[in-house]
């Protein structure tokens, strides 16, 4: 998982580079102890999850793992609220009860019927 996870971001940031160079987006005017903050950001928003989510996907299996990470969106909406203080909109609310009542009913395991199972 960790050397997965680093190809991949080294992947995801020539690429960035890349595209930010053509299209002139790419800047490096701020100051210097931004540096230390991109770096925490990149390592706990993008290679720390990542690296877990893959070792995750390992022990659970690649479904339960895609199936598990679909919750990632509700967690940010409610980490945003109980931290950040964010309102939540009723649409907000709602997009995150439907997204773990999928969760939900992806993880009901249906059962055979014994007549079938005789079979």
């Amino acid at each position: 998982p960790l050397a997965l996870a680093a190809l991949v971001c080294t992947g995801a940031c020539l690429s960035f580079t890349v595209g930010g160079t053509a299209t002139g987006g790419l800047s490096f005017a701020f100051a210097a102890h931004a540096w230390w903050l991109l770096a925490g950001i990149a390592l706990v928003s993008t290679v720390v999850p990542l690296a877990a989510f893959l070792a995750g996907a390992n022990r659970i299996g690649p479904s339960n793992a895609a199936i598990v990470s679909t919750v990632e969106p509700v967690v940010t909406l409610g980490l945003a609220f109980a931290l950040l203080g964010d309102r939540l909109a009723p649409i907000q609310l709602a997009g995150g009860a439907l997204v773990l009542a999928a969760v939900l009913v992806l993880q009901v395991r249906l059962r055979p019927r014994p007549e079938a199972a005789a079979i």
